[in-house]
């Protein structure tokens, strides 16, 4: 597997993760009003969620495309 590959894959995780726990967090808040968690939703989404969903996407989609082919043979002796 490709390292780029891998720290996609890894982001797209993360980022997932991010955004469940920021979400969570905010809906179970009490303390706020419907505004704020409609505002810390969107800013979790833009500033958080979206740059590490889209990095992660890029890198293990299009990361690995100018990597060479293997050769198909094991690891070197």
């Amino acid at each position: 597997m490709n390292t780029n590959r891998l720290m996609g894959i890894v982001l797209l995780l993360a980022g997932i993760a991010v955004g469940m726990v920021a979400a969570a967090w905010l809906l179970t808040n009490e303390d706020l009003e419907s505004s704020a968690r409609i505002l810390g939703l969107g800013l979790a989404l833009i500033v958080l969620v979206a740059p590490m969903v889209g990095a992660g996407a890029y890198l293990a989609f299009a990361g690995g495309a100018g990597s060479p082919p293997d050769s198909g043979r094991g690891p070197p002796a």
